[in-house]
């Protein structure tokens, strides 16, 4: 039979470095929460310029490829017809925004308006993943702080095996 100290030496060896993870977890979601947190504005300006230069039809932009070089002339007249001017050219397209219809409206800034809207948005789930994180990382923690103070509460005081001797010589007599 392994005394009360001995068992609580071994319940510490078996839980401490556990729960020291833990807490690494924890600190390590912790500080990824936090950078983000921070740096919000940033990562979303990034983001927005990030949608904003991807060639898809999005946030009002309107792409239209382009197969031949001769075609170029042709996609763009046509699209200027139907009130779209050029943006951007890359490597097998063209990017169109609407045309400024009047001096307050500019289509541009509504484009924009829209990918900083999917980009907070964006932005917003990551960081809902990342707190869920560190909930987990807290609850991982919170399970093991109970196992370990059940398994320590499981162990008998010194005292009480010493009334069960005293106890066990008194009948044999």
């Amino acid at each position: 039979m392994n005394s009360p100290t001995q068992k609580r030496i071994e319940i510490e060896s078996h839980f401490i470095p556990k729960i020291k993870a833990a807490l690494e977890n924890i600190e390590d979601a912790k500080d990824i929460y936090n950078a983000d947190s921070l740096n919000k504005d940033t990562l979303i300006a990034i983001k927005a310029k990030q949608l904003m230069s991807q060639p898809v039809e999005d946030y009002g932009f309107r792409i239209r490829q382009v197969t031949h070089p001769a075609m170029v002339q042709t996609i763009i007249q046509n699209m200027m017809n139907e009130g779209y001017v050029v943006y951007e050219m890359g490597a097998g397209f063209i990017k169109f925004v609407p045309l400024q219809q009047s001096p307050k409206h500019n289509p541009l800034a509504e484009i924009e308006k829209a990918c900083k809207k999917a980009a907070e948005k964006f932005f917003d789930a990551g960081i809902t993943e990342k707190a869920n994180k560190v909930n987990k990382a807290i609850h991982a923690h919170n399970v093991l702080v109970k196992q370990a103070e059940e398994a320590l509460s499981g162990i008998k005081p010194l005292e009480s095996y010493l009334s069960m001797i005293v106890a066990g010589e008194v009948g044999n007599d």
